[in-house]
Parts: C-alpha cells; sequence; structure tokens
C-alpha cells in the first residue's frame, strides 16, 4: 500500500483502490470507475460557520464517509480489503457524475466543441 497525492488523476484512479477527497471531480471519476472513494466528514463539517462552503452536499451516500483520523484509518484498510459497493451506489455515482461533470453517454467532448463552435461564430 502507497499513498499518492500527486501525478496524472486518470493514471492514479486506474491504478488506485482506494481514492480519499473532498470536493473534486476526481472523486466523481474515481466513483464512476468503481473505486472505494472516502470522503473525509471530519467535526469541521458539523459547525454553522462551514455549511456553506460544503461541496457536493447532496452526493455523500455515494462515498464511504470518514468522521475522524481514526475512522478515515479504519475505512482505508477495510476498502483496501475489499473495495467493492453496492449496485444502488453505483447508480448514484453515475447519476452524480451526469449532474455535476457530464452525461456518461461518450459525447461529451463532442458536445464541449460544439459548445465552443456556437462561441466562435
Amino acid at each position: 500500500m502507497s499513498f499518492i497525492s500527486t501525478g496524472n488523476v486518470h493514471a492514479l484512479i486506474k491504478a488506485s483502490r482506494v481514492v480519499i477527497g473532498y470536493g473534486s471531480t476526481a472523486m466523481l471519476e474515481a466513483a464512476i470507475a468503481g473505486k472505494a472513494v472516502i470522503l473525509p466528514k471530519f467535526s469541521e463539517f458539523v459547525e454553522k460557520k462551514f455549511q456553506n462552503v460544503i461541496l457536493y452536499p447532496d452526493l455523500h451516500d455515494c462515498f464511504e464517509i470518514a468522521e475522524s483520523a481514526e475512522d478515515l484509518k479504519t475505512k482505508i484498510y477495510e476498502k483496501w480489503l475489499n473495495p467493492s459497493t453496492t449496485t444502488f451506489k453505483m447508480e448514484r455515482r453515475r447519476w452524480a457524475f451526469e449532474k455535476y461533470v457530464s452525461a456518461l453517454d461518450g459525447l461529451a467532448t463532442r458536445r464541449s466543441l460544439d459548445l465552443i463552435r456556437q462561441y466562435l461564430r
């Protein structure tokens, strides 16, 4: 087991069994790739002053939640041994990716180029 935080995100996701992150589309990419994704949700999450900066508050059921540093260590170990996820969670992950990133129909590049072309006219 090793921990890596730099490099090509797609290569890292492909090579990973467990991904830890917060507020990044890379978490969603790892999630739809079927990887175990852990979201650290430590005590700061419950403080009122941070409620307006919580990213993807509607997606917490798409990830494993670690509520403390000790819980994070435990979840890393558990998911390292068994990175699988439920069918329901994978469906939620696909929905989340399509909501926040792009449709999963393989046409994202074409749609992006078409949009750019519209503004170049």
